[in-house]
């Protein structure tokens, strides 16, 4: 029976799935960070590399895998470091979008609504070509993420400020986060060149918690972001053609919990009661194995019975930290 191994990896960490054909989990292992945007390509092409032996060692009388695919992104300049190894060659990089995608809805029809720093939708109708909307950037796009969160954050911190407004939570807990004494000082320290796009991103943190204690502006704007989003939703479904397509949401913006996914779910319901909310049903490491199923080797998995075996393997299968 043949046997596939796919790996999902970032800047932390890197998960490995060793499975056969019929979604029998055979080892996973996890080692440190793969984006080698952020650590040096030889310590990545290292990391995924002890991954995928320490895999393989765990069941050395098994057939090796067929294919071996990569869900990493930044990986692209570590790629031939690690292909240079005597067992690696046979080694493919994906985009990491896909397993983000199967990951979320368990098929391989739907949209998915990806929000973390920056943001972008993708869908499919069954069988069809994959369509994106979004993912224009900050300049002019960014909606739903956490970096449009952040402005929006700064927006209404500065609008309270006009307003003759003083105090507040969120705005305490910004000058706080800004390490900052008055808003006035905003109009420095938001432009300072060390305040990056991932910062104005990280702020999404502090009207959380914000919300979290008590604070109604704060929780308006997850509204607000989630209603924008759910905008972008419907010009994808509208491309699409319509119908009653499954809708989930995946990113960084998920760790607010139900501030964000609520506020999504909500926002869908109101404007397009015909799309179906689905909460993410699997990890993208999952994910990763049922896109190399569906699209590597058509095979069909809409009747669930393989993303639950895959489940039901990841979750017994002792994980080998390395």
């Amino acid at each position: 029976m043949n046997t596939y191994l796919v790996a999902d990896g970032g800047g932390t960490k890197t998960e490995f799935l060793w499975f056969r054909e019929d979604g029998t989990v055979l080892a996973t292992a996890r080692a440190g960070g793969s984006n080698a945007v952020f650590i040096p390509p030889e310590k990545a092409a290292a990391n995924v590399r002890h991954g995928i032996r320490s895999c393989l060692a765990a069941v050395p009388e098994q057939t090796p895998p067929r294919t071996v695919l990569l869900f990493i992104p930044g990986f692209a300049g570590a790629l031939d470091i690690l292909r240079a190894a005597p067992d690696m060659h046979d080694i493919r990089l994906m985009d990491d979008f896909w397993n983000a995608f199967y990951g979320a809805l368990g098929v391989s029809c739907g949209i998915v609504a990806l929000a973390g720093t920056g943001s972008f939708v993708a869908g499919r109708q069954k069988d069809g070509p994959l369509v994106t909307v979004g993912g224009w950037g900050p300049m002019f796009g960014d909606e739903g993420s956490g970096y449009r969160l952040g402005v929006l954050c700064l927006k209404a911190v500065t609008r309270r400020y006009d307003e003759g407004k003083s105090g507040g939570i969120l705005t305490e807990h910004l000058l706080r986060y800004m390490g900052i004494e008055k808003v006035l000082d905003l109009q420095t320290a938001a432009y300072r060149p060390t305040f990056t796009r991932e910062h104005v991103a990280q702020l999404s943190f502090v009207v959380e918690q914000a919300a979290r204690e008590g604070d109604g502006e704060a929780a308006k704007l997850f509204d607000i972001l989630a209603a924008e989003l759910v905008e972008q939703v419907c010009c994808l479904a509208a491309r699409l053609g319509g119908g009653a397509l499954p809708v989930s949401a995946t990113g960084g913006m998920l760790k607010a919990g139900a501030w964000f996914s609520g506020a999504f779910e909500r926002a869908l319901a109101r404007r397009a009661p015909e799309l179906i909310y689905a909460s993410p049903k699997y990890s993208p490491l999952l994910g990763g194995a049922l896109y190399l199923m569906a699209e590597q080797q058509g095979v069909d998995i809409a009747d669930g019975r393989l993303a639950a075996r895959l489940a039901h393997g990841l979750a017994q299968a002792p994980k080998v930290q390395l």
